[in-house]
């Protein structure tokens, strides 16, 4: 599947029918200690929807056809205060843009259930701005947008285009910082609208030491599709998060959980599940440049809750992702990003049970 940027992360669900993009919460403000950080979603969606199968959860889902849906939380990547991190940006705007290449080796669009059964590369182009309304050591109030834009070389008719418009905020009450989220999308496939989606995404953060926070979560979706009323769809998902931060907090691993419940109009696609996930992302030094690496791996689980009518029997969907990327700067406010993934697939749907891989880069301008 593809990604268009970073900010708009595109992901491929494995397992879910309804579509191949992810919404990701993660991106904390620079400089802000994770209790600092506002509960600002980011919706990535992923460029290419994967392959028939699949997919998602990635954003927060991703929901999609086959596909396991979840969202993932703003992440930490800065230092806490006892380390001596650098100060909160007072920047009120902050804009970010990407643009970049992939290969998909299997294109599909999982959320109705149809596959290329071709790989394709594409271009992914994203702009992603916020905007602090309010920002103290103890609130936070903020206005965003994301824009993002697949655009396959031989399968236009893949082509994703998405745009988001969210608010957050956080208020910290003795120790615990309390946030919540709302963001509504709208997504076009192949130029015509294919999705409308609500996102709710209260959260509490809580420190156990200056090294480790706990963050439990809840994630809302409300789905419409434009076409195939059948995935319409509610979307409830519980989750916690694990931090623990090392290197004077200038790395971190991250540990996740959730569970997953689904209920759609056709209820051959009603689903519970969950999915388990580790990741690392630490500074590196090489040849006297510093970069950033990240490791991440993700196991996801559905089973659905009536018979398939084409198989005859109850679905159920595996998937398992391993991702590798890393960011290096160019010059002053210019990044390079890469990142090289696979998705291993068991399903005895056969739309679902394809595995794929995608390779990607970008060029990422903040400013």
């Amino acid at each position: 599947m593809i990604q268009p940027h970073p900010i708009l992360v595109i992901r491929r669900v494995p397992h879910r029918p309804k579509a191949a993009y992810m919404y990701q919460y993660i991106r904390p403000i620079r400089g802000h200690h994770p209790r600092h950080a506002p509960a600002r979603v980011s919706l990535i969606l992923a460029g290419a929807l994967w392959s028939c199968a699949a997919t998602a959860q990635t954003a927060p889902p991703a929901s999609a056809a086959p596909t396991l849906f979840g969202p993932v939380l703003p992440v930490p990547t800065t230092a806490t205060p006892k380390t001596g991190a650098k100060k909160p940006s007072s920047k009120r705007l902050t804009l970010t843009l990407k643009a970049g290449v992939a290969y998909d080796s299997d294109v599909a669009i999982s959320q109705i259930n149809t596959s290329s059964g071709q790989s394709d590369r594409l271009a992914n182009l994203g702009l992603s701005a916020n905007y602090k309304l309010v920002s103290t050591p103890s609130h936070s109030l903020s206005i965003g947008y994301d824009y993002a834009q697949s655009l396959h070389v031989s399968l236009p008719s893949y082509d994703i285009q998405l745009h988001s418009f969210s608010a957050s905020g956080s208020v910290t009450v003795r120790k615990a910082t309390l946030g919540v989220t709302y963001s509504f999308s709208h997504v076009l496939l192949g130029a015509h609208p294919f999705l409308d989606l609500h996102l709710v995404n209260p959260s509490v953060l809580v420190p156990v030491t200056h090294k480790i926070f706990v963050r439990p979560s809840w994630v809302y979706l409300d789905e419409t599709f434009t076409t195939n009323p059948a995935h319409n769809a509610t979307h409830n998902q519980p989750g916690v998060q694990l931090f623990y931060f090392f290197r004077q907090s200038r790395a971190y691993v991250l540990l996740g959980a959730n569970y997953q419940r689904e209920k759609t109009a056709g209820p051959e696609f009603v689903f519970k599940g969950y999915a388990l996930s580790a990741s690392l992302n630490i500074p590196v030094k090489l040849l006297k440049v510093r970069g950033k690496l990240k490791a991440e791996y993700e196991w996801l689980s559905r089973d659905y809750d009536n018979i398939t009518p084409s198989i005859g029997v109850n679905r159920f969907d595996r998937a398992s992702t391993v991702k590798l990327g890393a960011e290096v700067p160019l010059i002053k406010k210019l990044s390079l990003g890469v990142e090289a993934k696979h998705i291993g697939r068991s399903s005895n749907v056969s739309y679902a049970n394809l595995d794929d891989n995608v390779a990607s880069g970008e060029l990422i301008y903040r400013f």
